[in-house]
C-alpha cells in the first residue's frame, strides 16, 4: 500500500466524527482547566494490588472530580521477573481480547501468549462506558488533562509497587493516547527503566489543532489555540529529561501524530519508523509486538535516529 493510501485511511476515519455537533467534539464545553502537572500535584489514586491477578476497579480524586481508572494484573510471575505496563489508545477497551475488540497494544503483546514477565494493563478514566459517554467527558479540557494525569499517576503506582516487590526491570509502553501517557510519565517521574511510546510525541496540542484529527476538535478550541498549547504541550520538559531510556515508534504516514512534527521531540534518540499510517499502523500487530517486547528483557536500543525503520506495506 502506498503512503498516500495509508494517509487516506486516517483521514477517512475522522469523517464520521466531523459530523458531530460542535458541543459534542473535543473541548466543546470548555477550554478552561489545569495542566497535567497541576493535576498531578493534587490528585490521589487508589493503589492496586500488583500480585493479585485480575481486574481491579479504582478511584482517583482529582481537581476535575472523582474518576474511574482501572488496572488488570494479567500475570504476576514473581519478584524476579521484569514488569511491563501497557496503556491503551483513545476510546479503546484494554481488558477485551475478542476478535473485534478495540485493544491495539494488548492484543499485539499478549496474544497468543503473554511475555515471560509481570504484565499489567491500565485503563484510563472515561473508558468503561460507551463512546457517547466518552465524548461527553471530552467536552472539557480539564477532564482530558485530569484523565492523562490519572493514568500517569496509576502507572507510577504500579511501577513503584512492582519494584518494591523486587521486580528488576520496569517497562512502560502505550499506543496513541497511551503513548502520550508514557512520555508524560517520563517527563514527570522518569522512574521506569524503559519507555516505549507508540504513535506519540510531546507536542500533544498539534493532534487537536493541526492534524487531520482536528475535525473532531470544537470551534471553541480552535479559537483558543494558545490555551490549548499551554495546557497540552510538554515538549520542552520532555526533551530536558536526560538519558536514553526512551525507544519510540512513529508511523511515517500518520495523519494524527505527524511524523515531521513529533520526530524532533526525541532529539538524537532512536526512533523506529513504521511505514504506515495511524490506522494501518495499529493493525500491524507483529512489528508492534516485536518493538515492545524487545525492550522488556534486554532493553535493546536502536543504532541511530531512524536506523530501525520497519518497511511494512
Amino acid at each position: 500500500m502506498a503512503g498516500e493510501a495509508h494517509a487516506a485511511l486516517d483521514r477517512a476515519a475522522t469523517l464520521g466524527g466531523a459530523l458531530l455537533p460542535d458541543h459534542r467534539k473535543y473541548f466543546g464545553e470548555t477550554t478552561d482547566g489545569a495542566t497535567v502537572a497541576e493535576h498531578l500535584a493534587e490528585l490521589s489514586v487508589e493503589a492496586p494490588s500488583v500480585t493479585r491477578e485480575g481486574e481491579q476497579e479504582l478511584r482517583a480524586r482529582t481537581r476535575a472530580g472523582v474518576l474511574d481508572p482501572a488496572c488488570m494484573v494479567v500475570r504476576w510471575c514473581g519478584p524476579d521477573r521484569p514488569t511491563v505496563i501497557l496503556h491503551h489508545g483513545n476510546n479503546e477497551r484494554p481488558f477485551a481480547f475478542g476478535r473485534t475488540a478495540k485493544n491495539t497494544l494488548g492484543r499485539a503483546v499478549l496474544v497468543p501468549e503473554p511475555p515471560d514477565a509481570n504484565v499489567f494493563l491500565l485503563r484510563a478514566p472515561f473508558h468503561a462506558g460507551s463512546l457517547r459517554e466518552f465524548l461527553g467527558a471530552m467536552g472539557s479540557l480539564d477532564r482530558f488533562t485530569a484523565m492523562l494525569a490519572t493514568s500517569v499517576a496509576l502507572a507510577d503506582l504500579v511501577g513503584r509497587s512492582a519494584r518494591a516487590e523486587g521486580s528488576p526491570r520496569v517497562v512502560l509502553s502505550g499506543v496513541s493516547l497511551g503513548g502520550w501517557v508514557v512520555n508524560l510519565h517520563r517527563t514527570h517521574h522518569n522512574t521506569a527503566d524503559a519507555y516505549v511510546p507508540v504513535f506519540a510525541g510531546a507536542a500533544l496540542a498539534e493532534v487537536f489543532l493541526t492534524s487531520a484529527y482536528r475535525r473532531l476538535t470544537s470551534r471553541r478550541a480552535q479559537a483558543d489555540q494558545e490555551r490549548i498549547r499551554r495546557l497540552l504541550d510538554f515538549e520542552d520538559a520532555f526533551t530536558a529529561v536526560p538519558g536514553a531510556n526512551v525507544a519510540a515508534m512513529l508511523a511515517r504516514y500518520d495523519q494524527y501524530v505527524d511524523y515531521d512534527r513529533q520526530r524532533p521531540c526525541y532529539g538524537d534518540r532512536p526512533v523506529t519508523v513504521l511505514r504506515r499510517g495511524h490506522v494501518t499502523g495499529s493493525l500491524a500487530t507483529a512489528p508492534l509486538r516485536e518493538h515492545v517486547l524487545s525492550h522488556v528483557v534486554v532493553g535493546r536500543q536502536g543504532r541511530g535516529p531512524d536506523h530501525g525503520s520497519l518497511d511494512i506495506r
